[in-house]
């Protein structure tokens, strides 16, 4: 499956510039998980798994854009699965923008990549953040980093017992797909809003208003309403 990252209808390999609500913004990060990819076609849904690599563990694939242009493989916008599909006959898609909670919670000194990488980890406790978007410019900055809250446990070090109150995985369903490619429009995240540190989402205290916001806004990144 190959992940089209788009900002005003053109396609972005690596960060960069961007306009957004006519000002000059440059992408410092971007990048999300993606897990429980399921297709369907005349047969019925069926489960798939990625072909494990170091953007991908059998269950959870990482797309991610690399933040230096000149050297590609430091990001991937392509994640290859275990089986073969027949893409024609597919009549939907359906994935997780998440991590699954074993998976999430796992300790991050023995997991394999992409699930050891930094910069998608908040902690052992809270887990990894799915989907990440820094933007920068002269004058400020601005963040959405979402990932599960709520989540009990003894320490930042120890894996929480049970699931987080706020799991806050997002699931995408994709209708009548013209091909393996997805498109993700960046820019349906931050239509008609003023970007600056209020209406940031790191799920820091008094952000509640502008995440409950953003994650309602990240199906349509993908094109659905």
């Amino acid at each position: 499956m190959k992940f089209n990252i788009q900002s005003e209808q053109q396609s972005l390999s690596c960060t960069g510039e961007i306009n957004a609500n006519e000002q000059l913004w440059n992408i410092e990060k971007f990048g999300f998980f993606i897990s429980d990819l399921r297709v369907k076609t005349t047969a019925g849904w069926q489960a798939l798994d990625w072909v494990e690599s170091n953007w991908a563990s059998k269950h959870t694939g990482l797309i991610y854009l690399s933040d230096d242009c000149q050297m590609p493989g430091r990001g991937n916008l392509m994640l290859q699965t275990e089986q073969q599909i027949k893409w024609p006959d597919v009549t939907n898609i359906r994935f997780t923008v998440g991590v699954p909670f074993e998976e999430n919670h796992a300790n991050p000194l023995t997991q394999n990549s992409p699930l050891n990488m930094p910069v998608m980890f908040w902690s052992w406790q809270g887990g990894h953040k799915f989907l990440r978007l820094d933007l920068q410019n002269e004058q400020t900055a601005w963040a959405f980093h979402l990932g599960s809250t709520g989540c009990e446990a003894a320490s930042q070090m120890r894996r929480p017992e049970k699931a987080c109150s706020k799991p806050n995985s997002i699931d995408i369903e994709i209708a009548n797909p013209t091909s393996n490619q997805i498109t993700v429009n960046i820019d349906a995240l931050f239509n008609s809003m003023v970007l600056n540190n209020q209406t940031s989402c790191t799920f820091h205290h008094g952000q509640s208003d502008a995440c409950e916001s953003l994650i309602n806004k990240v199906p349509a990144m993908f094109g659905v309403k």
